[in-house]
């Protein structure tokens, strides 16, 4: 028997009273808000992170940002203000339930928990099979891709305003598709197999 589960990305624990605050001040000092994370061991790119937010700081002034800095925390805390929240890790799948949009590298995780959570992507892929999944994103609808080693900070802005113009509706769309399937649905397809198996022992 072979059993298509689609997502296995886990539903989200509540976000804690300090990032609530945090995102209540951020949403007040700028109305969209975006998630920039590139992965444990891609957030040691600081240089990317600083084109990535000065970008959004400079080219919009309705963008506020939540960064995921990593080991790099303090060499990004200069950007840290009223529209900019650098922190060393995040509760990514909860926020991802409270933004409007994620710059990401093209992680399996992070594209599957964008679908769930139907946040559209820019996709930033550095290696391996993160190209592949930049393809699947930017096939499917759920985002658009540019390559982090030429990015100019102009790009980032230009790219998010066009994810929000096109492609809002699609990912709606595909986070109703990618709904009905997951881990929930997974594991009682698979209770409901194993018992008629048994049955019929």
């Amino acid at each position: 028997m072979n059993l298509f589960t689609g997502h296995m990305a886990a539903d989200p624990d509540p976000l804690d009273a300090e990032w609530e605050a945090c995102l209540r001040r951020l949403r007040g000092n700028g109305g969209r808000l975006v998630l920039v994370a590139l992965g444990t061991f891609l957030s040691a790119r600081d240089d990317v992170l600083r084109t990535i937010v000065t970008g959004l700081l400079d080219g919009t002034r309705d963008v506020s940002v939540v960064v995921a800095a990593g080991e790099r925390t303090a060499a990004l805390a200069d950007l840290a203000g009223d529209r900019v929240e650098v922190a060393r890790s995040v509760p990514q799948r909860a926020l991802l339930d409270h933004v409007d949009a994620m710059v990401h590298h093209g992680g399996g995780n992070s594209f599957t928990e964008c679908l769930r959570a139907a946040v559209p992507a820019v996709v930033l892929p550095f290696s391996s099979d993160q190209f592949s999944v930049a393809r699947d994103a930017e096939r499917s609808g759920a985002g658009v891709v540019l390559d982090p080693n030429t990015l100019a900070s102009a790009e980032v802005p230009a790219a998010l305003e066009a994810v929000w113009a096109t492609l809002e509706p699609r990912v709606s769309g595909l986070a109703e598709s990618v709904g009905r399937r997951g881990p929930r649905w997974a594991a009682g397809e698979l209770l409901a197999a194993m018992g008629a198996r048994v049955s019929r022992t």
